[in-house]
């Protein structure tokens, strides 16, 4: 089962992130992004109608999780396994 989550920019829908059952990431631009938005949300997801996978979509993801002990904590506080919250690690939603 593929899990999406939807992806702002500030107020604005940028696109949506999904989640294969192996751990893939893919992210993909919403169309009234790309009609509207002067730029990408990261250099390495260049504005494009493309959808963005492999090490760039993980990379950028990954890389808006705090670090371990941050991580940890933000679990506890949220009630959550910090397991939910190792998207980067190649865990699930």
């Amino acid at each position: 089962m593929t899990r999406t989550l939807d992806v702002y920019l500030h107020d604005r829908l940028a696109g949506e992130l999904e989640q294969a059952d192996s751990g893939d990431l893919t992210f993909t631009y919403a169309a009234e992004y790309l009609d509207a938005a002067p730029h990408g949300i990261s250099l390495s997801l260049p504005l494009e109608a493309a959808t963005h996978s492999g090490n760039a979509a993980k990379a950028f993801f990954s890389g808006l999780l705090p670090e371990q002990s941050v991580r940890a904590r933000l679990a506890r506080c949220l009630g959550l396994s910090e397991k939910s919250l190792c998207l980067a690690r190649g865990g699930r939603w």
